[in-house]
């Protein structure tokens, strides 16, 4: 028994540690608090936010001031303010949830709204403590007021969403294992933590008649329903005076179990500071930090391997649990990277971020964030960060490095073992323009390092590595007029395989002239280059490089050109090709160094960007850069990557490639105007306060989550039933058209690079590129079913996968399938009314128009026959007027005493009447058929005539008289007339021409051409015989022409035309019949 309660006496005492300053390390290691400020007017104006909790989604929550709640995701915010909420936090299994008047509130991620569940045990929940499991039971303790059950300690499940009151237990000692007296219905807890073993650790404490009120740190189990304390007795409260005896109340602010359950890690007020329990040997060790006041710490978190950060009333502090080593990281006002001040939230994010809310009361809410995957840069030794402190070289185990005081510059080292460090220079200041150094070569043959600059005395110096001396090089220089020691202002130093040192001059002492100055070191002088005296005039030279080749590239301040030296010749080439495709010609060439691997050598031509130039096809060339970059210095890793200072940025850029990845301000460099960029041991590289190997620089791969913010129709809101991130489409009506789609990529991380696209499928289906505004905005899109994608890249260029919403526009009624459908059947219904009315109409005008054709066809057969008849009756006319003149030719023979000639033309005329008689019954006759009609008839005539009348019947070849059919007797009538009325009053007679040709397939031409005395003549002969026959057998032939145009639709015309000589006396006259065939 005595045992034991030794035991647990020895048990109960504390190890103090007091840390000593030497265990306080201030900025080291480098760690860069991110600035985030939440460009949001909701957030803004919401009064004393407090940044509480970053859920499994990515999303920020604020507790605002007048207990709302806000959410937001990088660009817009969404305020939950229907009732006082207390609280935002969230569970191990994602759940994330809050307290408000009406209970506990748990967030729907699918609607976004909280969903409460009281307990009719609990009227006031604003809780005093709470932690939860794995398993997502959520253990608080409530207030201890008169509307609250007594002892309001519960347990609240949020796979089953209920409460469950806990009756705490007695409370069991932890180091004896009994009960201890009279907390039987006193015990209370104030959970904080759960650890690996599912116990809930926190304050505990309990009150009776004869002691007003202890707490001690405890756990509650809930598998085996036990409660459990560990009290403290001893002197690690100033307050208690040494007294071991007295019992201690512990006023916890957090609680931190590590992940094997062993060691309990707990911060608190009033001396507490930092305490660890460990639950194996139930001992006591507490961290005295000597900064703190009272050794007060407010917050601590688990941070990264073996460490906690803390955040204290001085700052913040990174505690090593292995060595037991502080780190402090205090604010700094005009340093925008390091960790804000006046905190009022401190909690663990995504990805192992540390998030901190800033205080303030209405504005931006300041916001920072402490990223370990994005830690890349490493800080210089805390001992060299000294003020505008620069490193030229690293060599062995030493740095070398300048630093400004107000007395001038130092030059030292070092050592990065011993971690001591020596002056090795001191320069006062002068009236002059400052001095420094420039650059620095280890020069391992000579076993020393040469500093060259602009120095008061002497610009080039040595430390020597074996007497550990720094030494002024004040040696004459062959060739020259002057020593080292005037040589004034030296930017550039290299080193040939054979160990000479070649240095170019900018100015000395007396003249801006430049030269270059070998050191020969085999005969251990200065020697001055003046064979290239003449062509390098009075330019200022700037840089050196010693290629593979032997070659010295020499580069000026002010003309662009680069300078090749070759020693064996002692003879320089001038290269302009940098100036042919630039305007200004007085920039520097900065920089040069040769890249074997690709058999190139890079340059850096300050403002006119990189340049390469590759010596097997004499090519230069201006690489494009993704920015215009001012490129003041290169350094080339093993790997072939060029890192590159810009006067604003280090920049990394890969040849093969072309990728680029810049590293600027929101690095937290600064020092590009004045700082040294050098390359180290194993591609080491040093910049500004900085230094950190290539690989240490990696890109980011992982992609952002984007998600849709909000949906608005004419500005306004849309309501749905559940969030647009958990429904695969929307449906809008055809004049919700103008709408407008928020959304966001949930990456924090130098926000502001975020690059945001969108694209509304089958309505634009090219890409939008909107910046870093992410806001998507249609109007006027018409009634279809469109596909809204969006994307997200983060600061480091990587995009998110596509993610889309389907959008449906509805179109208004009269564009719907179904009223489409219904006006379609109306309108056949009506078409088909009005065809059948149109039919039945057509068919009644049908049997009219058919009764009017028939009547039509009956008049028209009526007036053809009538046709006929008079056509047949004007023929039956001519007949007897034919036969008549014939009958007078045979009287006239007869009388005569001419029987022959009568019987001839007897017999010709029983011929021809026989044609005639035979032609009569036929209303067309062929060509032949009517040729030898005319033959016939002609004949007869010129034997009455005793052979007055000559004719001729010309026929053109290519008229087919067989087939071709005419009208009988047409032609006669013309040619009796020509014979009558033309050849009669010639006493010589006189001949008639008849010509048959077809001008056209369709038109057969008959022209009846006498040689007689023509029209106007015969009009003067008054023969009333010739009156009689005229009258007659013309008008007979007029009147056929004109039935036969009618009745067979042709157009047969007759055309007479005068025939006269050159005197204009008439020599005939011409009859043309044309007739359609």
């Amino acid at each position: 028994m005595s045992i034991l309660w030794s035991w647990a006496a020895y048990a109960q005492q504390v190890e103090i540690i007091r840390l000593s300053p030497e265990r306080v390390i201030t900025n080291e290691p480098y760690l860069r608090f991110d600035p985030f400020v939440v460009e949001n007017d909701i957030v803004k104006k919401a009064y004393s936010k407090e940044m509480r909790v970053q859920d499994h989604q990515g999303y920020l929550w604020f507790v605002a001031d007048n207990q709302s709640l806000i959410r937001y995701d990088g660009h817009y915010a969404q305020t939950f303010d229907s009732t006082r909420y207390f609280h935002i936090s969230m569970t191990s299994n994602r759940v994330v949830w809050s307290m408000n008047d009406g209970g506990m509130a748990i967030f729907d991620t699918i609607t976004e709204k909280f969903k409460r569940y009281p307990s009719p045990l609990i009227k006031n929940y604003a809780f005093w403590g709470e932690a939860s499991n794995a398993a997502g039971k959520i253990y608080i303790l409530f207030p201890a007021t008169d509307n609250n059950i007594r002892s309001p300690f519960f347990e609240f499940d949020t796979k089953t969403n209920r409460f469950t009151h806990i009756k705490l237990p007695p409370v069991i000692n932890g180091y004896t294992n009994r009960y201890e007296p009279d907390t039987a219905a006193l015990a209370l807890i104030k959970p904080m933590a759960v650890d690996a073993l599912g116990r809930v650790w926190g304050q505990v404490a309990h009150a009776s008649d004869t002691n007003h009120g202890k707490s001690f740190l405890g756990y509650y189990d809930p598998a085996l329903h036990k409660l459990v304390w560990y009290n403290l007795a001893g002197n690690y409260n100033p307050e208690v005076g040494g007294r071991k005896e007295m019992h201690q109340e512990l006023s916890i602010n957090s609680i931190v179990s590590e992940a094997n359950a062993r060691y309990i890690w707990l911060g608190g007020w009033f001396h507490l500071g930092l305490l660890r329990f460990d639950t194996h040997t139930l001992r006591w060790k507490q961290y005295y930090l000597p900064t703190l006041k009272a050794n007060q710490v407010f917050t601590i978190k688990p941070f990264q391997k073996d460490k906690l950060i803390i955040y204290t009333d001085n700052g913040l502090k990174v505690f090593d649990k292995q060595t037991e080593i502080i780190h402090e990281y205090p604010h700094v006002p005009d340093d925008p990277f390091s960790p804000p001040s006046n905190i009022n939230s401190f909690f663990l994010g995504r990805g192992n971020t540390v998030w901190f809310g800033k205080h303030i009361a209405i504005g931006d809410a300041a916001v920072s964030y402490l990223s370990p995957d994005i830690q890349v840069l490493r800080g210089a030794p805390p001992k060299i960060r000294k003020e505008r402190f620069r490193i030229f070289c690293q060599y062995q185990d030493h740095l070398y490095f300048t630093y400004q005081t107000p007395q001038g510059f130092v030059l030292a080292s070092y050592n990065e073992q011993t971690g001591q460090l020596t002056e090795l220079l001191q320069q006062p200041a002068s009236s002059k323009p400052e001095q420094h150094i420039n650059m620095a070569l280890a020069d391992s043959i000579h076993q020393v390092i040469w500093f060259v600059g602009k120095v008061d005395g002497g610009s080039i110096w040595q430390w020597d590595l074996r007497r550990k001396r720094m030494l002024k090089v004040q040696d004459p220089i062959q060739n020259s007029s002057l020593r080292t020691d005037q040589l004034y202002d030296i930017m550039s130093i290299a080193q040939d395989k054979d160990g000479n040192v070649w240095i170019p001059i900018t100015q000395t002492t007396s003249t801006t002239q430049g030269s270059l100055v070998k050191y020969d070191t085999r005969r251990k002088t200065f020697v001055n280059m003046v064979s290239i005296q003449p062509l390098v005039e009075k330019r200022r030279l700037r840089s050196v490089m010693v290629d593979s080749r032997g070659m010295i590239w020499l580069g000026s301040w002010d003309d662009n050109l680069i300078r090749w030296f070759d020693p064996t010749t002692n003879k320089l080439t001038i290269k302009d090709d940098i100036n042919k495709t630039t305007v200004e010609t007085n920039i520097a060439i900065n920089k040069m160094v040769e890249d074997p691997k690709r058999g190139v050598v890079w340059i850096a031509a300050t403002m006119h960007g990189l340049w390469k130039y590759t010596p097997r096809t004499n090519q230069w060339q201006k690489m494009p850069l993704d920015k215009n970059d001012v490129i003041v210095n290169i350094q080339i890793t093993n790997d072939g990557t060029l890192w590159m200072k810009s006067d604003n940025a280090l920049i990394r850029y890969n040849p093969d490639t072309g990728e680029t990845k810049y590293l600027g301000a929101e690095y937290d460099l600064k020092m590009f105007s004045y700082g040294t960029f050098i390359k180290g041991k194993g591609d080491e590289l040093f910049f500004d306060r900085f230094r950190f190997y290539p690989h240490e620089i990696k890109d980011v791969t992982l992609k952002p989550h984007v998600v849709f913010s909000f949906i608005k129709v004419f500005n306004h809101n849309l309501v749905l039933p559940k969030n647009l991130n958990s429904v695969a489409e929307i449906t809008l009506r055809h004049d919700q058209s103008f709408f407008t789609v928020g959304f966001s990529a949930l990456s924090y991380i130098q926000h502001q690079k975020n690059q945001y696209a969108y694209r509304l499928v089958n309505f634009s289906n090219d890409w939008i590129l909107c910046g870093n505004t992410p806001l998507a905005a249609f109007t006027n899109v018409p009634p279809g079913e469109y596909e809204l994608q969006i994307k997200g890249a983060n600061y480091d260029g990587v995009w998110s996968e596509v993610r889309s919403l389907t959008i449906i526009i509805t179109p208004p009624f009269w564009q719907t399938w179904w009223f489409r459908g219904g006006a379609l059947a109306l309108a056949l219904t009506v078409v088909y009314i009005i065809y059948r009315y149109r039919l039945e109409q057509q068919t009644l005008k049908s049997r009219l128009q058919a009764e009017e054709a028939l009547r039509k066809q009956r008049e028209a057969e009526y007036q053809q026959r009538i046709a006929q008849t008079e056509i047949s009756a004007l023929r039956a006319q001519m007949n007897p007027h034919f036969i008549f003149n014939c009958l007078n030719s045979i009287q006239y023979y007869t009388a005569q005493n001419e029987a022959d000639k009568a019987s001839e033309y007897l017999t010709k005329f029983s011929r021809l009447i026989r044609l005639v008689l035979e032609n009569s019954r036929s209303e067309k006759v062929t060509l032949t058929n009517e040729l030898e009609t005319l033959r016939l008839y002609i004949d007869m005539e010129a034997m009455r005539f005793q052979q007055k009348v000559r004719y001729e019947i010309n026929v053109a070849p290519d008229v087919d008289t067989d087939t071709i059919q005419i009208p009988p007797l047409l032609v006669q009538p013309f040619v009796e007339n020509a014979i009558w009325h033309g050849l009669m009053h010639k006493e010589t007679g006189g001949q008639v021409i008849i010509e048959v040709t077809q001008p056209q397939e369709n038109v057969l031409r008959i022209a009846i051409t006498d040689d007689g005395v023509g029209r106007e003549k015969a009009a003067e002969y008054k023969s009333k015989s010739a009156t009689k026959h005229k009258s007659f057998g013309m008008k007979v032939t007029t009147e056929r022409i004109e039935l036969i145009n009618q009745l067979y639709q042709t157009n047969t015309s007759v055309k007479i035309n005068d025939l006269k000589d050159d005197w204009g006396i008439a020599v005939g006259t011409e009859v043309v019949v044309k007739i359609p065939i």
